[in-house]
């Protein structure tokens, strides 16, 4: 039997020993290393997830219009004696219109009878003085068709400024086609749609938009035609009447007609403020004013027969 060279084998148990410790420590890193690539990776699940609880998207292109250069110019001014009034009748393209139609079909009703039978048994969100939270109320009704009861239309309110409830990708597109063009200035770009159904009889009393919105209105019509009247307000609270003011001199409503060919209307400043609009109710057909008091039909006598017809008003909700 060989004797045991024991300096040899210090010597090897020396170099392995070495070689253990250079491994432990390439495992070390390796591990430190996966460990911070998956915290990264965490982090950046648990960003994404807050980003789409607080309803934030990533920017969309606008949608392509009918619109020289796609700018809301001067030749859109639809009268003289208001020069915040741009009406334009062509504004959607033939397929921007044809999805916005098929959108529009997808919306849910609102089912309040099922909401009724849920406060009956105790359910659903606390009632006060007979009337839910204004909140709560909306955050009810959101996104779904919901009969008035004060009036035969239907609406579909999507408001932005909600918690947790983002405008539809199609209507912040919408929204931002109507910044692009300039109806909207970047920092008040809309961000509170509602949408009326209107049967050929129904239309809307005198009424402004009121304080809650910035001072522009932009309104898409489809479906038929309708008249549309800006009158003087007689004073700065919300009663409208048909009088002259020293503002605007015209004896009788401004009128345009509004086309459902997927037209814009836009609406802002003196007129925004200083009128109110309206549609006539319980009519199927009306004729266009004489002495050029109708924006887009100087002439005036012009039979408008209504029709099934939805329009999406977009506006800028202050305090978002």
């Amino acid at each position: 039997m060989n004797a045991i060279d024991f300096k040899q084998l210090r010597r090897l148990e020396r170099k392995n020993a070495l070689n253990r410790s250079s491994q432990l420590q390439h495992d070390d890193t390796t591990l430190t290393s996966a460990v911070n690539t998956n915290n990264e990776e965490t982090a950046n699940i648990k960003l994404d997830n807050e980003t789409r609880e607080q309803g934030t998207t990533s920017p969309v292109d606008p949608f392509p219009t009918l619109l020289f250069q796609d700018t809301l110019t001067e030749q859109y001014r639809i009268h003289p004696s208001l020069d915040s009034v741009y009406y334009v009748r062509n504004f959607l393209r033939d397929d921007t219109y044809s999805e916005v139609w098929n959108w529009l079909r997808s919306i849910p009703e609102y089912d309040c009878a099922g909401v009724e039978s849920s406060e009956k048994n105790g359910g659903g969100e606390q009632i006060k003085n007979g009337k839910l939270n204004q909140r709560k109320e909306s955050q009810r009704h959101h996104g779904r068709w919901t009969k008035l009861r004060h009036a035969r239309r239907k609406v579909a309110l999507f408001d932005g400024t909600l918690p947790h409830h983002p405008l539809p990708p199609i209507l912040i597109r919408l929204s931002q086609t109507l910044t692009a063009i300039g109806a909207f200035s970047p920092r008040n770009s809309p961000n509170h749609v509602l949408i009326n159904e209107y049967q050929p009889e129904d239309g809307i009393m005198a009424h402004t938009d009121g304080p809650a919105y910035e001072s522009c209105t932009a309104t898409i019509s489809l479906g038929g035609d309708v008249i549309f009247k800006l009158s003087p307000r007689r004073s700065r609270s919300n009663t409208c009447n048909y009088s002259c003011s020293d503002e605007v001199q015209i004896a009788r409503p401004l009128e345009a007609v509004l086309h459902g060919s997927g037209s814009l209307v836009v609406f802002s400043n003196d007129a925004y403020l200083n009128h109110c609009h309206e549609i006539a109710e319980n009519v199927f057909e009306e004729t266009t004013g004489s002495d050029g008091i109708c924006g887009n039909d100087p002439s005036g006598g012009t039979v408008v027969r209504r029709g099934y017809r939805v329009s999406l008003t977009f506006r800028c909700k202050k305090n978002a």
